[in-house]
């Protein structure tokens, strides 16, 4: 007490952040290593000095983007031209997925679309990052086809993903016929749970119904 010492040096570290001093209870900040005295009223108290940190500036240097084609076509890319503080925009979709088309960027291999096709992007510090790298994951949805339904002079359309079955209405009726069915515009039968693999035009098609009469001669 009543003599001066040098604080003693830091001996933590925290990732992405420079040690910025000794904060005091009374909200002053010590430089590391400073000559103090008497920073108590009372000879033997203990006095709790709480390390600070400044975030890191990043700014002029590299971080690595790695694309992941998510069950597409095609190796991972990885970008390393990306640099904290500058916009970088990201390359044209490479990978390729059948009967699938791409349609953004999610940051986890099940997540949502957070950047569409070739978006620019800014990150400051690799706390924004998910990873050591920045982890992009291409995000694939099922092609769809149209599929219309023709009933005489009524028709209806409706949007189909690949692989899916056409959600057909209520069995249409006409007067003195008997409905047999939809059918391509090659004549052929459509079976309901057919899946759909390409655009296409279903015609209803009916059957007159036939009769048998029989006649009695009476006497």
């Amino acid at each position: 007490y009543d003599k001066a010492e040098a604080l003693q040096g830091n001996q933590f570290e925290k990732e992405h952040y420079t040690f910025a001093g000794w904060k005091m209870p009374n909200g002053k900040i010590l430089k590391d290593g400073e000559e103090v005295k008497n920073l108590t009223s009372k000879k033997d108290a203990v006095i709790r000095l709480t390390a600070t940190w400044t975030e890191k500036d990043y700014t002029g240097e590299s971080y690595d983007i790695i694309l992941h084609a998510n069950g597409g076509t095609g190796e991972d890319v990885e970008l390393s031209d990306a640099v904290y503080g500058t916009a970088y925009q990201l390359q044209a979709n490479p990978f390729s997925m059948e009967n699938h088309h791409f349609v953004g960027w999610a940051l986890r291999a099940e997540g949502q679309v957070v950047y569409e096709d070739e978006s620019s992007i800014v990150f400051t510090h690799p706390d924004q990052l998910n990873g050591a790298s920045l982890e992009l994951y291409a995000v694939w949805e099922k092609d769809t086809y149209a599929v219309s339904l023709v009933n005489g002079s009524e028709s209806s359309e409706q949007s189909v993903a690949h692989g899916e079955t056409v959600v057909f209405p209520e069995e249409p009726e006409k007067r003195g016929f008997t409905f047999e069915g939809w059918y391509t515009e090659e004549g052929e039968k459509w079976e309901e749970q057919a899946p759909v693999e390409q655009a296409a035009t279903l015609y209803a098609k009916f059957a007159p119904v036939s009769y048998t009469f029989a006649f009695h001669g009476n006497g």
